[in-house]
């Protein structure tokens, strides 16, 4: 689609990401093991709709998209704001992520 700025954005399909095979596996191992899990992830819209058609939603009770919340990673407020969503102090939280540059390192100053 045409935006006002005349840039042709995106339009994610299903088709281009899956999860892992073992990926609901492991979300309801730690869900029945009582970890409260969330994502932070700079994404298109819909984050939470592929997140329920893969049937994984229900494992997560905070969903920080970057599009919905109009911040993104690295900026370390999206960290902030997805532990103030969660209602989860920074010592007692686990930071799982697969760029150094956008995930860890920003997540240090609050995460463990």
């Amino acid at each position: 689609m045409l935006t006002d700025t005349g840039i042709l954005s995106y339009n994610w399909h299903s088709e281009d990401e899956v999860p892992f095979d073992d990926c609901e596996e492991t979300l309801r191992t730690l869900s029945d093991k009582g970890y409260q899990l969330g994502i932070i992830a700079n994404q298109n819209p819909g984050a939470k709709d592929r997140l329920d058609a893969w049937g994984l939603g229900r494992y997560f009770s905070v969903i920080a998209s970057s599009a919905e919340l109009g911040i993104s990673k690295p900026d370390k407020e999206i960290f902030r704001l997805a532990l103030a969503m969660a209602d989860c102090r920074p010592e007692n939280a686990v930071m799982v992520g697969d760029r150094l540059d956008n995930d860890i390192r920003p997540a240090n100053a609050h995460v463990r």
